[in-house]
């Protein structure tokens, strides 16, 4: 009773050697997405650059303190909103050494970029996922390790103590 109309094309069929259908090496996405243009990207994504803003700290903290803030932020921001596995994937590609690696992290999760850094990042379900500027880079205003440096710093005073 109900008859479809519409029928799907065929797919195009490339032969290897000896006439045979030649082997399939994967999807037919380009670069990694699923949605876009011939350069693989979505029209509102862009590729990852590493370059982050600069940014100073309130109160001046040192390396070890900051590793701190941003292990709290890392073990508790996936508790709050989005996957997981979005969250453990931008993680993966901020401490990346390399560019090219972080490219592939982001490409292989299929989230969007709209700034080109991983400040704003969208998963393919829509959701938002806002990373801090203490865990893009380091601040400006970064004390060294030992000492008094932090006090000295943070009442603006040259943390040699001069006087």
């Amino acid at each position: 009773m109900g008859a479809c109309c519409w029928k799907a094309a065929p797919e195009p069929t490339s032969e290897g050697e000896n006439g045979q259908p030649a082997a399939s090496g994967g999807s037919r996405r380009t670069g990694g997405r699923s949605r876009g243009t011939e350069s693989g990207l979505n029209p509102d994504n862009r590729k990852l650059c590493r370059k982050a803003a600069a940014w100073s700290s309130e109160v001046p903290m040192t390396l070890g303190q900051l590793k701190s803030k941003r292990d709290e932020f890392w073990d508790t921001q996936p508790n709050y909103s989005g996957r997981r596995e979005i969250w453990q994937a931008v993680k993966a590609a901020l401490e990346c050494e390399d560019k090219e690696t972080a490219q592939l992290i982001v490409d292989a999760v299929d989230v969007t970029l709209p700034n080109g850094n991983l400040s704003l990042v969208y998963d393919e379900l829509g959701n938002k996922y806002e990373i801090p500027a203490f865990c893009l880079c380091d601040p400006d205003n970064l004390v060294p390790e030992g000492g008094d440096g932090v006090a000295a710093a943070a009442a603006g005073a040259p943390a040699g103590g001069g006087g």
